[in-house]
């Protein structure tokens, strides 16, 4: 990438239209012609760019006593463009025939190790070759809790989902909970059995209308499928005996 130039990738003026006025103050001490109104103020910007594989971030810095706008800014560079692409494919006879064929295709434009596609083929079809509903989020206040399944929307559910390795109870099991944390949610009319990891917690109290004045807490957790592979950890496990090589 090329590092931001003045005038040429951006442009910095005091209207914002983007327009620069005649320089008719010839014969004024003026301190810094750069920073006067209604002209070009560019070689005033101080300007930095940090480049990621596919974005950039600046940092714009104005030095003039007098606002500015921004009205071009641009990143050049030179472009990277796939050669002799490899193609892997990857599936699954069985599911094929039980359910058909549905394709997917993952582009993976600075990847370099054919091995390493691979191994991203082989573990996706793993786990999407046989179908499986999406819960997005549970919601649960006193003995009610409600799942949100892509394709579905939101259902009750009556069984009972453990949050680490015991507890029943709602008010303690939200209180358990973290971002990070695991739960295992069962539901018996979709077959929907799973680990799933806490991505987000939510906790709404709303006050109560008895006499004793008892609230309602509602916990809703944001949630995605746990990855339960055991991967081999070195020095400990063997390979290929029940565990595969993590990337």
């Amino acid at each position: 990438m090329i590092s931001p130039a003045s005038g040429v990738d951006y442009t910095f003026t005091s209207e914002e239209s983007g327009s620069i006025l005649g320089d008719n103050r010839r014969g004024q001490a003026i301190v810094s012609i750069a920073c006067m109104p209604g002209i070009d103020m560019s070689s005033a910007l101080q300007i930095s760019a940090s480049f990621g594989a596919n974005s950039v971030q600046y940092a714009l810095t104005n030095p003039c006593p007098v606002h500015g706008y921004v009205t071009q800014l641009i990143a050049r560079g030179r472009g990277l463009y796939d050669y002799n692409v490899d193609t892997y494919l990857t599936d699954n006879a069985s599911s094929v025939n039980t359910y058909g064929v549905r394709e997917e295709t993952i582009d993976m434009p600075l990847q370099t190790s054919i091995n390493v596609g691979k191994d991203v083929g082989d573990y996706l079809l793993s786990w999407l070759k046989d179908p499986h509903y999406v819960v997005n989020r549970v919601t649960f206040f006193g003995d009610e809790a409600i799942l949100d399944v892509g394709g579905i929307g939101t259902m009750k559910i009556g069984d009972t989902f453990i949050v680490g390795v015991t507890t029943t109870n709602s008010l303690t099991a939200g209180l358990k909970v973290e971002p990070g944390s695991k739960i295992s949610i069962a539901e018996s009319v979709t077959g929907i059995g799973q680990i799933y990891d806490v991505n987000g917690v939510e906790i709404e109290i709303t006050p109560g209308n008895t006499p004793q004045g008892a609230e309602l807490i509602k916990f809703t957790f944001s949630v995605v499928q746990a990855d339960t592979t055991h991967y081999w950890v070195l020095n400990t496990d063997a390979l290929d005996e029940g565990t595969k090589l993590a990337w």
